[in-house]
């Protein structure tokens, strides 16, 4: 994880879904996949876990 890490575990985000649904949580951990992209494990306020890159996060102000 980066010193720089902009979504540190606890940020709460929310993302659009395919659908156009938006989708609510918190992120548990973020990691660095092989390509360099940035990935947030997100706690889903309606249950369950997603993994996404972070840029496509919005954070909750």
């Amino acid at each position: 994880m980066s010193a720089m890490n902009a979504y540190p575990a606890g940020t709460r985000v929310y993302f659009h879904e395919a659908s156009g649904a938006i989708t609510y949580g918190t992120i548990e951990s973020t990691n660095h996949n092989e390509d360099g992209t940035q990935v947030a494990n997100i706690k889903l306020d309606g249950g369950g876990n997603h993994v996404l890159p972070v840029a496509v996060l919005v954070k909750v102000r």
